[in-house]
């Protein structure tokens, strides 16, 4: 599949038993199916990391958020997640599948003090 932000295209990871995501070549990006960040988020480990790119790279593809889902070719709703509402994040409603960019799952695993105060710096999401 091709990545919806980038040029790159999207390449199947397996995570775990059962746990399998597409990553962008690229950009890093990562394709989630539903349900699948959940299970991602319980075994969140060294070996089972697969948000590999840098949270830079990630910031320079966040502002790219008018995308097509790369399975369903319709446009993705633009949400925030409800904890940490500085994580914008692309998410299909036909299929139900996420696009996390470079860095955004890994915040997500994380829950600091310092994501209180990147919700006042990055702002809501329109």
């Amino acid at each position: 599949m091709d990545c919806p932000k980038c040029d790159g295209e999207l390449e199947t990871k397996n995570v775990a038993e059962e746990v399998n995501v597409d990553q962008c070549n690229r950009c890093y990006g990562l394709f989630v199916p539903p349900g699948t960040t959940t299970k991602l988020l319980a075994i969140w480990g060294p070996d089972t990391n697969v948000d590999t790119g840098s949270e830079s790279l990630g910031k320079k593809f966040d502002s790219v958020d008018d995308i097509d889902c790369p399975k369903c070719k319709v446009k993705t709703d633009k949400i925030e997640d409800q904890a940490q509402p500085h994580i914008w994040i692309e998410s299909c409603a036909v299929c139900g599948s996420t696009f996390y960019d470079a860095g955004e799952l890994t915040d997500l695993s994380e829950k600091t003090l310092s994501d209180f105060f990147k919700r006042f710096l990055k702002g809501t999401r329109t």
